[in-house]
């Protein structure tokens, strides 16, 4: 008797569900409070009937589940599965799931069963995924992208070297201006790395501090006003009736985000053209506008621009190169404060960025 009690102290307390049904009704016999657990409810919660609980499968996952089961049925070998479910709190989680015969006096008695909650599991193995493809495509970058601009350097110090005596001034000053942009994009391309890796392992700690976002957005505008004059373009920045609106921000990061926003209108408007800076106070939080006339985004590569290592990754209108790591870390960098960030864009119209921090 008392290992009858031990035994049903441990199936009592234990996280994993355990449930058997009777064969030839299809009613249960058991179901453990670790079982009731799993669908986020408890013994009077649980409504039985004959699908037992394949009303809980997700939707995607429910015709292969729902076949599986009609097997184990017809030839009652053990089956081990994985699958997502939504409980009765709407909650998707996933789980293992073992089911086997059992067997009384040499004939069919029971299905039984063992459910293990593996949500957890399944979040570490996809972050895991996640992390060894964005290393991937790290190395791949540092093999390729990088390579590229040094492989540029080389060449050009190396053909400075041997014609510099026949070369005037301005074609030297012409090498020295192609080493000088191979030379940033490197340092960017590098600096651009290093950023995600620091917020993809949440290394970057937000200090935060009242910021008047009119004077942090004069300060951006007024850093790119030499690199949109050599393109004749326009920054107009309006902060009406929001000169003192005051954000709890990170004014080092919101800035960096603020410049990889106005670096890319810069890059993808045209000659003559405009970028306008607007700046709003509402209810409950500061609005801020980046409209451009540029050369717009293609709809399909809105969805994944601010994906890392986008495929959206283009060169500007003068053949200014990116990284392709920008947007995603501006919008890191939004997230981090709570915020939101949006775009909507049409080719050959040009691409407006919304950001909203909110005050509270």
């Amino acid at each position: 008797m008392e290992i009858l009690h031990l035994i049903e102290n441990i199936v009592n307390h234990i996280d994993a569900g355990l449930f058997l049904r009777e064969v030839s009704t299809s009613k249960p016999i058991f179901y453990n409070p670790g079982f009731y657990k799993i669908f986020d409810t408890d013994e009077n919660g649980w409504q039985e009937d004959e699908s037992f609980f394949l009303n809980f499968v997700h939707p995607e996952d429910k015709p292969q589940i729902a076949k599986n089961h009609q097997k184990f049925l017809a030839d009652h070998i053990r089956k081990d599965e994985e699958y997502r479910i939504i409980t009765i709190k709407n909650k998707e989680k996933w789980i293992w799931v073992r089911t086997f015969p059992m067997y009384k006096d040499n004939e069919l008695y029971c299905h039984a069963g063992i459910i293990e909650d593996i949500t957890y599991r399944k979040v570490v193995e996809q972050n895991l995924t996640a992390i060894t493809q964005s290393k991937d495509e790290i190395l791949r970058i540092l093999s390729h992208d990088l390579r590229s601009p040094l492989q540029s350097i080389l060449g050009l110090t190396q053909l400075l070297e041997m014609e510099a005596s026949n070369l005037d001034n301005e074609n030297i000053n012409q090498y020295i201006q192609l080493i000088r942009e191979s030379c940033n994009f490197a340092n960017n391309l590098m600096a651009d790395l290093l950023d995600t890796h620091s917020l993809e392992e949440g290394n970057e700690e937000l200090h935060l501090s009242p910021v008047k976002l009119a004077g942090l957005l004069a300060e951006v505008c007024h850093m790119f006003k030499q690199q949109a004059n050599k393109k004749e373009i326009e920054i107009d920045l309006s902060t009406e009736n929001a000169e003192d609106l005051q954000i709890a921000l990170d004014a080092t990061k919101v800035t960096q985000a603020f410049n990889n926003i106005l670096s890319n209108a810069i890059k993808f408007t045209p000659q003559k053209g405009k970028i306008s800076v607007t700046l709003e106070d509402q209810t409950n939080y500061a609005q801020i506008h980046i409209e451009d006339t540029g050369i717009g985004i293609p709809e399909d590569k809105i969805p994944v621009l601010f994906d890392k290592f986008t495929k959206a990754r283009r060169a500007g209108t003068s053949g200014e190169k990116t990284t392709g790591l920008g947007m995603s870390i501006t919008k890191q960098i939004i997230d981090q404060h709570q915020g939101e960030i949006s775009v909507e864009s049409k080719v050959n119209e040009g691409t407006t960025f919304t950001v909203r921090f909110y005050k509270d």
